[in-house]
């Protein structure tokens, strides 16, 4: 007690009684969802690339390095970093170092993502700190008792340490080899040709000059990722934008994003998101 009190002698009177520290927003995370995946397989099986989700995925390396392949940006995640996915962001996860692993999923809501912008291009090392809080969140969250608001608190208090650790303008980001480190953007840019027209697997191959056959393994290999998903990931991806962005009408956005139809466009955007294009544009 004497420690707290000559600590609390320390402390300024305050200038202003009405503004205190802490005027930044923060708001807790909620619907928190924790679970592991073991193995390569159930990894790239399971992953939440093929739709569109507005949850936060925190990734986790308990063990076994892997790359984090984030809107077409890869990030090499080791064993003790870790790393937040933002909603409508394509990730895949691809060379991975065995086909054993541990690899720790939290995600989660959260009202205002403004305080948590510093780690956007972050991977971020455990620290002792991050660690406990990771240990007493897990121990808990397997506990059918805990009250909600302690995980929503330790959790908080993780996430809090990871933006503390983050590094301004600092990423881990991989560098792909020579061959195929261009793949992407040619795709992007054999998209950007044909629309509004979709671009087909045939189409693509064509103008890559080389076979599909090839093609598609080639991508898969790289980005642990089927082609076409990604083609119509794409698609969907550049609907987004426009939906956020723009007053176009569906119809409009459907055929300038390479659909046939709005149908067409409304049965694949749901199928991806669970929402009809014009329901998500009303919730966002």
């Amino acid at each position: 007690m004497k420690e707290l009190a000559a600590l609390a002698s320390r402390l300024p009177a305050p200038d202003d009684y009405f503004s205190g520290v802490g005027g930044d927003p923060w708001c807790w995370p909620r619907h928190l969802i924790a679970f592991l995946r073991e193995n390569r397989r159930d990894l790239q099986r399971r992953t939440f690339e093929s739709r569109l989700h507005t949850r936060y995925v925190l990734v986790i390396n308990l063990g076994t390095a892997g790359t984090l392949n984030l809107d077409s940006t890869p990030y090499r995640l080791r064993p003790g970093e870790c790393h937040l996915i933002f909603p409508y962001q394509l990730h895949t996860y691809h060379d991975l170092e065995g086909d054993e692993l541990q690899w720790l999923f939290i995600t989660f809501e959260l009202p205002d993502e403004t305080p948590l912008h510093p780690l956007r291009r972050a991977v971020v090392r455990l620290d002792a700190g991050m660690s406990s809080l990771l240990g007493e969140f897990l121990t808990d969250y397997g506990k059918k008792r805990t009250p909600a608001h302690r995980l929503q608190a330790v959790l908080s208090s993780f996430l809090l340490r990871m933006v503390a650790r983050a590094e301004p303008g600092v990423s881990r980001v991989v560098k792909l080899p020579r061959a195929d480190a261009g793949l992407l953007d040619a795709i992007r840019r054999c998209h950007a040709r044909v629309l509004p027209e979709a671009l087909t697997i045939a189409r693509l191959a064509e103008l890559m000059r080389m076979s599909e056959s090839r093609l598609r393994a080639r991508f898969r290999a790289t980005y642990g990722l089927s082609l076409g998903v990604y083609l119509q990931n794409l698609r969907l991806q550049e609907a987004v934008a426009m939906l956020r962005h723009s007053r176009a009408s569906i119809t409009d956005i459907a055929l300038s994003c390479g659909f046939g139809s709005s149908a067409t466009f409304s049965r694949a955007f749901r199928n991806w998101s669970s929402a009809t294009p014009r329901a998500f544009r009303k919730m966002i």
